[in-house]
């Protein structure tokens, strides 16, 4: 384990440093840092920064009925079966028609 940080350390220095000097040959001011668990957890941060950025919302639409029995009533919630035509690929109803 001291090893495998001594190792991180080391690796995260050296890379910052040549990725922040590349960076700065290109005209940014920015300060870049590497790390082997910083980098894929900044991609996921990033990734899922994505996925928000491009969410556009379909209205979809919910069957509930209230349903009376002589044991009381209930309500219940229509569910699409697997062959139901009509619905997008979360399974969702998107059309009244």
């Amino acid at each position: 384990a001291e090893a495998r940080g001594r190792a991180d350390w080391l690796i995260g220095m050296n890379l910052s440093r040549a990725f922040t000097l590349r960076a700065i040959r290109g005209g940014s001011r920015a300060l870049l840092t590497v790390g082997r668990v910083q980098t894929p957890t900044l991609n996921l941060v990033v990734m899922r920064d994505r996925l928000i950025e491009g969410f556009k919302a379909i209205p979809f639409h919910g069957i509930r009925a209230a349903f009376k029995h002589e044991g009381g009533q209930f309500l219940a919630d229509w569910r699409p079966r697997e062959d139901q035509k009509g619905l997008d690929e979360e399974g969702r109803l998107t059309n009244t028609a």
